[in-house]
């Protein structure tokens, strides 16, 4: 099985050399001009190195940085200023402090917190104090950089100190042009914009939303790549089948072929097909969490295999609850065990569209959706918008005569048990809040 390296990490013969003792053939490639030229099916693992200053990280950089600074003058490391630096941060500035510090200069470590999970660093934290570097905790601070100095305010909630320094060394991660041109050629989803360190674009270390694209974050291994080979080849074995035992699929004949299902598809599993004019769906990225489904104009997209729609007819019920399977099903146990309703797991807020809601009306008195917190959807954004296909629905049910009430929709988590008992009884008073 042949497998993408993208990216120019120190890490990367390693993987090469790991990857080929479990049978995987190797490509690596430098940039994403090289990656366009491949078949798009290929698995592709992004090797990221993180980038930060490099006084933040290098004694010789930060040797030549100092020069022509006066004895007297403070040279400030700047941490978690935009978010919270990693350990790997943290020990280079410790690192680098240090060593300035031993050279008999003026050292001070602005920080949020220190993270250190180990008697080793508390020990060098300890040694750095002793040199003489200081260590500034701050909650809130603010910046300002003049001509040949900067001051920086730090207030820590209880305490403001004031530094004023020639050399302010900015320790986040920069960003990487190549990285995101990878992304943006895959066409990974992710939570906002920005540097990639500075969003949510991928959900733990190895997974992003598209199941062929694996991103490596090569500053959270600790010096061994090996560790994490395991777990990442069974992923790609993995991608020989479906991830799914149902795929969405596309009724040529009915496709509008506006690419509205393109856009919105976290995994990337709609492609076109241009030869029917048509979208087509990538079962191996299809994760079937439904957002095709409940957007596409021309009700052109269906589930093929797994379960269809129920062929069965149920008598008709108080309350039918549709549960995301990664939040609300896991707390339906315990909270609804009392509760007169008929709960269904579903893949995604966005698996349930505006029919499928409607044809439980036909059965049951009420409907109630329970999904995820805000930015807590393991499907990019399915969540906000079945609210938004729920209050669509309510005002269509008010045009028509019937009450809105009977359809609601509440979010909620694994341990909100009272929260999902709560809105599953008013749903059956008829009383949704949404």
């Amino acid at each position: 099985m042949k497998v993408v390296l993208a990216g120019q990490s120190r890490y990367s013969e390693n993987l090469k050399t790991a990857l080929a003792d479990y049978g995987f053939e190797a490509i690596s490639i430098r940039t994403a001009s090289e990656l366009k030229a491949l078949p798009e099916s290929l698995p592709v693992i992004i090797l990221y190195d993180a980038k930060i200053h490099p006084a933040a990280q290098d004694k010789n950089a930060a040797a030549k940085a100092v020069l022509g600074l006066k004895p007297q003058d403070l040279v400030v490391f700047l941490m978690d200023k935009t978010e919270e630096a990693s350990p790997y941060i943290e020990n280079r500035v410790l690192d680098t402090a240090l060593y300035l510090a031993s050279v008999k200069r003026r050292v001070a470590v602005l920080l949020r917190s220190t993270r250190a999970s180990d008697t080793a660093f508390d020990e060098r934290l300890r040694q750095a104090r002793e040199k003489g570097v200081s260590f500034v905790r701050y909650d809130n601070i603010a910046v300002e950089a003049e001509m040949d100095r900067t001051v920086i305010n730090a207030f820590d909630g209880k305490l403001s100190v004031t530094l004023e320094t020639p050399l302010c060394i900015d320790c986040s991660e920069l960003p990487d042009p190549e990285v995101e041109a990878f992304i943006e050629t895959l066409r990974v989803k992710r939570f906002g914009g920005g540097c990639i360190s500075g969003t949510r674009w991928y959900l733990t270390q190895g997974n992003t939303h598209k199941r062929n694209v694996k991103f490596i974050n090569t500053i959270e291994l600790d010096g061994d790549i090996k560790q994490i080979v395991p777990a990442l080849v069974d992923d790609l074995r993995a991608l020989d089948r479906p991830g799914q035992e149902k795929v969405a699929s596309v009724d040529s004949k009915k496709c509008a072929f506006c690419y509205t299902c393109y856009r919105v598809c976290p995994h990337s599993a709609m492609k076109p097909d241009e030869n029917a004019s048509a979208m087509m769906v990538d079962e191996m990225l299809c994760a079937a969490c439904g957002i095709c489904l409940a957007v596409c104009p021309a009700s052109a997209i269906t589930f093929a295999g797994g379960d269809k729609a129920e062929a069965k007819e149920e008598s008709r019920d108080k309350l039918k609850i549709f549960c995301c399977e990664n939040s609300a099903f896991v707390a339906s146990t315990e909270a609804l065990a009392e509760v007169d309703a008929s709960v269904e797991s579903i893949t995604c807020g966005g698996d349930i569209s505006a029919l499928k809601m409607t044809e439980a009306l036909k059965t049951y008195d009420n409907v109630l959706v329970a999904v995820c917190c805000d930015d807590a959807c393991k499907h990019h954004d399915g969540n906000k918008r079945l609210i938004k296909q729920v209050e669509r629905l309510k005002e269509r049910l008010e045009k028509l005569g019937y009450d809105p009430k009977r359809i609601s929709c509440v979010q909620t988590g694994i341990t909100m048990t009272n929260l999902l008992r709560n809105a599953a009884e008013k749903a059956l008073s008829g009383g949704g809040e949404k």
